[in-house]
């Protein structure tokens, strides 16, 4: 209480106030309800990290390696963007199965439009994530695409 009369007082951060600290939430909310901004969260460091780290990669067959290791070992705290990228879209896909988990057993099922909208961004996730297995310029991903896509 002393801090949001002292925000509003000193700093006039009323928004702030009013979306952060004042928000008005259910009494049985729990730490399920957050995997949802988690996700929103790991999509943006993915998102910020490829884009840093596809300023200094090279997609071709004779330069790709070459250029992963100056992204390592060159690059200031190359090593770091590129190993959250490389371990952040693990943790995206943790987080979004079980940000569906928590859907399916609070039955969030039942408001359709939010479903299937959540299903449509779950695919275009899915697809995302098939094509840059596509993409690699590695033989066993590429092995490994083409097999998934003669499944199909």
């Amino acid at each position: 209480m002393l801090f949001a009369i002292q925000n509003k007082r000193i700093f006039n951060l009323t928004i702030l106030n009013n979306h952060i600290i004042d928000y008005p939430t259910p009494v049985n909310i729990n730490y399920l309800w957050s995997f949802g901004s988690l996700a929103g969260f790991c999509l943006a460091i993915q998102i910020i990290t490829g884009i840093l780290v596809s300023m200094h990669y090279t997609p071709h067959v004779v330069f790709a390696f070459n250029s992963v290791e100056h992204i390592c070992r060159d690059v200031e705290s190359g090593w770091i963007f590129r190993y959250l990228h490389a371990n952040g879209a693990s943790l995206f896909f943790v987080v979004v199965y079980i940000h569906i988990a928590r859907a399916l057993y609070f039955k969030s099922y039942r408001n359709l439009i939010l479903w299937f909208s959540g299903i449509a961004i779950f695919g275009l996730m899915m697809a995302t994530a098939f094509f840059r297995v596509c993409i690699s310029l590695r033989a066993n991903e590429f092995l490994r695409c083409y097999c998934n896509y003669k499944s199909i």
